[in-house]
């Protein structure tokens, strides 16, 4: 029987740079909200990658609000 070990967050930390884009605005000026949406789910691939040493995927997102 395996002897579960608890992580700590610094475990399943990662961390990322992008630049953003002029073409990753909309007219006003403001990264687009599908495109952090995107980095997002990349991150959270990340972690959860990193955290149970397996390939993940997002399943679902319970909500997202754009304003």
């Amino acid at each position: 029987m395996a002897i579960n070990k608890f992580k700590t967050t610094q475990e399943s930390q990662i961390e990322i740079s992008v630049l953003m884009l002029p073409s990753h605005a909309n007219f006003g000026g403001k990264i687009h909200g599908g495109y952090i949406l995107s980095l997002m789910d990349q991150i959270a691939f990340g972690c959860a990658s990193k955290h149970s040493g397996n390939y993940c995927v997002t399943a679902s997102v319970d909500k997202v609000n754009f304003l």
